[in-house]
């Protein structure tokens, strides 16, 4: 693909070199995140930008089509949210935390019963103790 202003002397842009580049590299078997890596360490930019630069020449091309960002205002509306989507990092962050201390509550009741069912056991082996001498003598 020719840029802006560079048809008529067949020189590729930045963007089309790193498209070019990197279909070569995907067709030699490398995975696109090596093939970008590769790249941004050839150019010294970063993987990030050769990415950006493919996937802009590759939907010009037709190659890959965007993703769509959202749903419809109105489709968002209408549609029930879905568990664990559409909720905020530290909405997120704040349901884990909270079902982190209801565990950690559950966890210390359970410590407590079970200490308390030790002391009863405690308590019924100091009674035999004291009783198994009597039930020996006869």
């Amino acid at each position: 693909m020719a840029a802006r202003g560079k048809a008529a002397t067949g020189e590729a842009s930045a963007t089309e070199r790193t498209y070019q580049r990197a279909v070569e590299l995907m067709r030699g078997g490398m995975s696109g995140k090596a093939a970008f890596e590769r790249i941004a360490e050839e150019t010294g930019e970063s993987a990030g930008t050769v990415q950006a630069r493919y996937y802009r020449v590759a939907r010009k091309a037709g190659e890959v089509k965007r993703r769509p960002r959202s749903k419809p205002a109105t489709a968002k509306a209408a549609a029930p949210a879905a568990r664990g989507r559409g909720r905020g990092r530290r909405a997120a962050a704040a349901a884990s935390a909270d079902s982190l201390a209801a565990k950690l509550e559950q966890a210390a009741r359970l410590l407590q019963e079970a200490a308390a069912d030790a002391r009863a056991l405690e308590g019924d082996a100091q009674r035999w103790r004291q009783i198994r001498p009597l039930l020996d003598q006869r």
